[in-house]
């Protein structure tokens, strides 16, 4: 979410959003955070959970990275998509344990 708030400081008001939706599925939950954000170039995407690898004059390039390794140790996934319109949609799923 921070990131998609950071994403959105040049973007108007009025043209602002962020949805945050889950869902459970055949192999365990999915949330979804999409925003209306500035999106990026498919090269800068290719390059997302690279670490080191920042667009923020001020970033780490570890944030996303870290996350998705922390998902991973759990048997989940974390992946990223421009969406047609501008922004982007991060989605991670993670499996649930059944008795």
């Amino acid at each position: 979410m921070q990131n998609a708030l950071e994403a959105m400081e040049e973007t108007e008001p009025d043209e602002s959003w962020i949805i945050i939706t889950s869902a459970t599925t055949a192999d365990g939950v999915r949330v979804t955070v999409c925003d209306r954000g500035k999106g990026m170039s498919p090269q800068v995407k290719d390059r997302l959970f690279e670490p080191y690898f920042s667009t923020k004059p001020t970033g780490l390039g570890m944030g996303l990275r870290i996350s998705q390794r922390i998902i991973q140790a759990h048997g989940g996934s974390l992946s990223a998509s421009t969406n047609p319109d501008g922004g982007m949609t991060f989605q991670f799923t993670l499996p649930v344990e059944t008795d």
